[in-house]
């Protein structure tokens, strides 16, 4: 952190309707515990805010100047009638002592028993004794409180601080920029992600069955997380009274959630601390009811914070402010100060926008996380340094290994390939190999299968320059393999695939028929692999070796793709992160994109695949047809299973031939699918 926190001090307003009209204030300065009661009526102020309300809608750096001015006045008329002399007296005096004590000022709002005020926009309150809004004034943060604040001790958080952000742009609403939103809140925590202090998990064009799921049946990858970042649409249903986030559909339609429904969910996620809704209308609420809103139901039932935007916010407003207020945060300040520090910096580009996002607070104050530093690891000791010695030693000679392995195979005579990334590719659809001919009962899903091999090949990576050197233990153990010939699937395995195996369940988070299935394990890969089994009343099905898969994803290649070594030409090809379009932030139908040389598609990127073996780093002896790689006597797998190919997510680092990445075999994620073998009977 780069400077402790400035403490605050509350000044805390509680206002109640009378029975015979009007309303009661009591307020309190915390500093010296002076309180001040009065009583006040508020029918021509509510009739002001309902003249200006309409015209509130106006967005971005480009707002009437009339309309500033209306707010203006508007503010003015609050602050006068709220704030009765004696009143004002109260919070100058304490607002000057706050700040001569170096302290910032809380200005708490009570407004439980008054839900006809609680629907006015507070953030627009004007001091004319300080000739400013008192949302911009340094140090001070508008605080709303659903009921009595109180006292909870900050939650003890070992580094990471985990925030899941969660977008929603459903088809038949305004298009959002979620791919902008996404890139400023991860370039926000940059630094801090990459000193392991916050750590982001994106859950993108989020379904409401893929949010409940990972808040309430998490898997054992899956860690709990401590903010929530909504990002999409929402509003108020007024004949309902009840605020609604829209998430997207299985078709990419909306679907409405009501906020009772969230309640529920985020109850059950304990670790959760903050809730930042960046959607329209989230603080919106009724006049009637204190508690009808989103954030204000959710503050009151389940979570200790809530950020919400009272109307409509523009989508570049939103990002400037999640950009400023997680800056705050993550430099240890408290949710409210993190709140005001984004409103003041809004403030110099948007005129009217920094007023939209609201703080519900349930906490006597806003220090939610202490963040605690992961323990420094133990001292070096003789044997450690013995062990590093040893571990040098052994990368030396198996470096020498790798060599030899690859002097050996440019001796041999390679298996012959259609040259790769020679010609412009062409996309085709896929088509089967007559070797590899199905069952009726199974050649109707559509599934198509392409001979491969047999063949010999170099796997894993070659140590070209010094980027190469972190992929060692992992892929730098070149080795020689040798396969037999076999039938690999010509695309992943689709939802329709799997739905038509499986009886109707889709669990994908990226809804298509045509696109590949998605959120599926190695254990339900397998399940899926003996329901189709049992279709076709034989063993003919399983997932590809590790081996299998590199050999046909390089097609005769030992570049870093199957086209040569050049990434710029990965959009061709493969559905990976900055090498798409606008709208490949998810995966694609399959076969959208050309075909390797030997006839198989999306080998890079849309989903990672599940292959059969076990996690381990490779050995340099030479193989054939590995079921489970060659492994080296000190490596351990703990469990984990292999994933390849990198995903929609991925950069073009990880969508290589011989990039590896591993998982339990448990481990549930919407970037996560696979394709299949089918096993030939006289290979």
């Amino acid at each position: 952190m780069s400077s402790a926190p400035k403490p605050f001090v509350d000044f805390e307003i509680l206002i109640e309707q009378r029975e015979l009209g009007g309303y009661h204030l009591r307020a309190t300065c915390r500093l010296w515990e002076t309180t001040v009661k009065a009583d006040f009526a508020a029918e021509s102020l509510i009739a002001d805010f309902e003249r200006v309300r309409p015209h509130l809608t106006e967005q971005g750096r480009d707002v009437r100047l009339s309309l500033v001015v209306d707010l203006e006045t508007f503010g003015k008329r609050l602050f006068a009638t709220v704030f009765g002399p004696a009143l004002q007296i109260c919070w100058g005096r304490c607002l000057d002592q706050a700040h001569q004590a170096g302290k910032g000022l809380r200005l708490k709002l009570l407004l439980t028993d008054a839900p006809a005020l609680a629907v006015l926009p507070w953030e627009y309150l004007y001091d004319s004794m300080q000739r400013q809004f008192v949302g911009l004034l340094p140090d001070v943060a508008i605080v709303r409180y659903p009921e009595t604040p109180k006292h909870l001790d900050a939650a003890v958080v070992e580094e990471p601080l985990r925030i899941l952000v969660v977008m929603a742009s459903p088809a038949d609403q305004h298009r959002l920029d979620l791919e902008q939103e996404r890139r400023r809140i991860e370039e926000a925590f940059a630094d801090l992600v990459r000193t392991r202090r916050v750590a982001l998990e994106v859950l993108s064009h989020a379904t409401w069955p893929s949010l409940r799921r990972r808040l309430t049946e998490p898997t054992g990858q899956e860690l709990p997380c401590h903010v929530l970042h909504f990002i999409g649409h929402g509003g108020f249903d007024g004949e309902r009274q009840t605020g609604v986030l829209l998430f997207e559909s299985e078709t990419g339609s909306s679907e409405l959630v009501a906020g009772w429904m969230l309640e529920d969910v985020v109850r059950r996620h304990q670790s959760l601390r903050v809730l930042v809704l960046n959607s329209c209308y989230g603080a919106a609420g009724s006049a009637q009811d204190a508690f009808s809103g989103l954030a204000q139901g959710l503050t009151y039932h389940s979570i200790q914070a809530v950020v919400a935007m009272q109307l409509r916010i523009s989508d570049m407003a939103a990002i400037e402010f999640s950009r400023w207020f997680y800056g705050a945060l993550a430099t240890g300040a408290p949710v409210d100060a993190a709140v005001a520090e984004a409103r003041g910096r809004l403030r110099d580009g948007f005129q009217l926008e920094w007023g939209m996002p609201v703080l519900f607070l349930r906490s006597a104050d806003g220090d939610l996380f202490k963040l605690e530093a992961r323990r420094p690891p133990p001292p070096e000791t003789p044997a450690s340094r013995l062990w590093l010695i040893l571990a040098a030693v052994l990368v030396v000679v198996l470096l020498g290994a790798g060599a030899l392995a690859v002097w050996r195979y440019e001796r041999q005579t390679a298996q012959p390939a259609p040259p790769a990334g020679s010609a412009q590719p062409t996309r085709t659809a896929p088509t089967s190999s007559p070797e590899c001919r199905l069952p009726q009962s199974i050649d109707r899903l559509g599934m198509r299968f392409r001979r491969i091999g047999p063949g010999t090949f170099l796997m894993g990576t070659q140590l070209t320059t010094l980027d190469d050197i972190h992929r060692y233990l992992d892929e730098g153990m070149v080795h020689e393999v040798t396969l037999s010939p076999y039938c690999l699937q010509a695309t992943e395995v689709t939802q329709a695939q799997w739905s038509a195996v499986m009886g109707g369940h889709n669990p994908s988070h990226n809804p298509g028929a045509d696109r590949p299935v998605d959120s599926v394990s190695w254990i339900d890969a397998n399940r899926f692999i003996d329901a189709l089994d049992d279709l076709a009343h034989a063993k003919l099905f399983r997932l590809p070796t590790e081996a299998e898969w590199e050999f046909a994803a390089r097609a005769g290649s030992q570049g870093r793709y199957s086209f040569g070594d050049d990434p710029g030409k990965l959009d061709e090809y493969g559905n990976c992160r900055g090498h798409g379009r606008q709208d490949r932030w998810r995966t694609l139908a399959v076969a959208s994109l050309a075909p390797n040389p030997w006839g198989l598609f999306d080998m890079y990127g849309n989903v990672e695949e599940w292959v059969e073996d076990l996690y381990n780093f490779y050995s340099p002896l030479a193989v054939r047809d590995p079921h489970n790689n060659p492994s080296l006597p000190l490596s351990m797998s703990f469990g984990d299973r292999v994933l390849r190919g990198g995903s929609w997510d991925n950069e073009a680092a990880r969508c290589r031939s011989a990039n590896r990445d591993h998982a339990q075999a448990a481990y549930v994620n919407e970037r996560v699918g696979f394709r299949l073998v089918r096993i030939l009977e006289n290979p």
